[in-house]
């Protein structure tokens, strides 16, 4: 048999509908797949939008951390003024500046500008500090300047200070050095200021108690009969070098030199060999009278005055020589 063989087919109605199930089966896993895929792309929108979000407000708090660090360095820069050198400190705040560009770490970069704004407030306590020596440097040199014991007794150790002074307090020294350093330089040039003061205050205590010590000896001499020079420095320039005294009593005569301190020296000329210890004793003992108590460097010229022997004639021949020292 040969020819077509066409036939009908009929589904049934269990079938249509297992079909149908299917058909929305696949329809509704296709909706799920999509509902999916599409919270998944809000998720990850939204981390995004977060995630820029943080770096926004973490930037906005970068910049205020950076903003307040300006503001504190440009009242620092004020009260610091152009008397210092404030180029390591600058050279930090670069830094912080340039962390803040690139960090995205807030507290890494508070940490940073905390670090140098205890050194700029550090900074500026020593510039107080200094700025305290410096007051008591400038009441020394003026006191040192106006003074006339000074003047008087140390005006070559006065003028090398004030010109010191003047060095160590000027800009450009101040600007190759920190407060710390200038202040401890300034410290040590107040001592040695104080000292000045100390040791001329001290040739004036010695020009006076001298001044007294010559009035007594001049006054001893003429009590002894001396006719008395007035008193001449060794150095007429220098209050301080020993001062000469000339007395003469006939054919007698006597040189004192008196130091600032210290030793007396004096020469006696003329005097018979039996007298120049007895009126060196008697000159001594007049000083003594006027409050200023003298011992010779030679015991042995000062001997009481020799009284006459009973049954003697004469008084007995001193041995000394008749130049005394």
């Amino acid at each position: 048999m040969s020819g077509p063989l066409d036939y009908d087919v009929r589904y049934s109605e269990t079938y249509l509908e297992l079909q149908e199930q299917r058909w929305r089966a696949e329809q509704e896993r296709q909706s799920r797949l999509q509902l999916e895929r599409m919270e998944k792309v809000r998720k990850r929108a939204e981390a995004r939008r977060q995630k820029a979000e943080k770096r926004k407000i973490v930037a906005s708090q970068i910049d205020e951390v950076l903003t307040a660090l300006k503001s504190r360095w440009s009242d620092f820069t004020s009260s610091a003024g152009d008397r210092w050198s404030v180029a390591t400190l600058a050279t930090e705040l670069a830094g912080v500046e340039q962390a803040a560009k690139t960090s995205r770490s807030v507290e890494s970069v508070q940490a940073l500008a905390d670090s140098l704004d205890l050194k700029i407030s550090a900074f500026l306590d020593s510039v107080s500090a200094y700025e305290r020596v410096e007051a008591e440097a400038a009441a020394l040199a003026e006191s040192m300047a106006t003074s006339d014991v000074v003047a008087a007794f140390a005006p070559e150790r006065r003028d090398a200070w004030l010109q010191r002074h003047l060095v160590t307090t000027s800009a450009g020294e101040l600007a190759k050095n920190d407060p710390p350093s200038s202040g401890d330089a300034l410290m040590k040039l107040i001592d040695e200021g104080r000292d000045v003061v100390r040791q001329a205050i001290r040739a004036e205590s010695d020009f006076q108690a001298r001044n007294d010590l010559l009035q007594g000896t001049i006054e001893s001499l003429k009590s002894l009969g001396f006719f008395v020079d007035d008193p001449v420095f060794v150095d007429p320039g220098d209050p301080l070098a020993p001062v000469t005294v000339t007395a003469t009593r006939g054919a007698e005569r006597v040189y004192l030199s008196v130091p600032l301190s210290g030793q007396v020296k004096s020469e006696w000329h003329g005097l018979p060999e039996a007298n120049c210890a007895v009126h060196l004793a008697e000159y001594l003992e007049h000083l003594k009278q006027r409050g200023f108590e003298c011992h010779p460097h030679r015991p042995d010229l000062v001997q009481p005055p020799h009284l006459l022997a009973k049954g003697a004639k004469t008084l007995p021949r001193d041995t000394l020589g008749h130049r005394s020292k």
